[in-house]
């Protein structure tokens, strides 16, 4: 019986000790990030703001979920502020014309289209696409916004979703992006929004 109650006693011991580093910042991972961030008042403020959560969501990028301990903005259970999503959204001026017409092209390097089904009234397919590569939040934005997306969808470590008019609630709440993120090395993303090689190519988007 006292072994029963021991190995009870053990396994709650461990979890105890893995939600605990869990929890525990990163120093040695996160304080270049945090400091930026805080540095440039982006995550000092209150956290009540939804304008303030944004913010710093975006300043700490694809670094979110592994130093929001840090400044003490992790998401909880049951939680349903800003900060508790994975992913930015927001709407775009579309052009469904342009927009489907570039879904249409199916070998293109830089994106992959998808047609989901859409079974309310007469709506045709919701079209969706997702840029192969990673992007800042900013330069997804003005990427689906050129090819004439109705909104988008910005996630956390880079990948950008581009949304047709017939879909709901921002598209797909997966990251469906082929090469984004890089299983190798995630960097901070937030770095993509300044100039980088992209920077040529992506000029001579329409």
């Amino acid at each position: 019986m006292w072994h029963k109650f021991l190995f009870i006693i053990l396994t709650s011991f461990t979890v105890l000790m893995c939600v605990a580093q869990y929890k525990k910042c990163n120093e040695y991972a996160c304080t270049s990030v945090v400091s930026k961030c805080q540095l440039m008042q982006d995550c000092q403020c209150d956290f009540a703001d939804v304008f303030c959560t944004n913010r710093c969501l975006h300043c700490l990028g694809a670094k979110f979920l592994d130093c929001c301990s840090c400044l003490k903005i992790c998401p909880t259970l049951g939680d349903e502020s800003p900060l508790a999503f994975n992913s930015q959204t927001g709407y775009l001026d579309g052009i469904p014309t342009l927009f489907n017409s570039y879904a249409a092209e199916k070998d293109d390097v830089d994106w992959t289209a998808l047609n989901i089904p859409v079974n309310v009234g007469n709506h045709s397919d919701c079209v969706i696409i997702f840029l192969n590569n990673c992007f800042g939040h900013r330069k997804c934005m003005d990427y689906c916004s050129n090819l004439g997306a109705d909104s988008y969808r910005w996630f956390l470590d880079g990948c950008c979703e581009c949304v047709g008019i017939n879909c709901f609630n921002y598209g797909l709440s997966e990251n469906h992006c082929r090469d984004c993120p890089d299983e190798d090395d995630i960097e901070d993303i937030k770095t993509l929004d300044g100039p980088d090689d992209r920077d040529e190519a992506y000029n001579e988007i329409p």
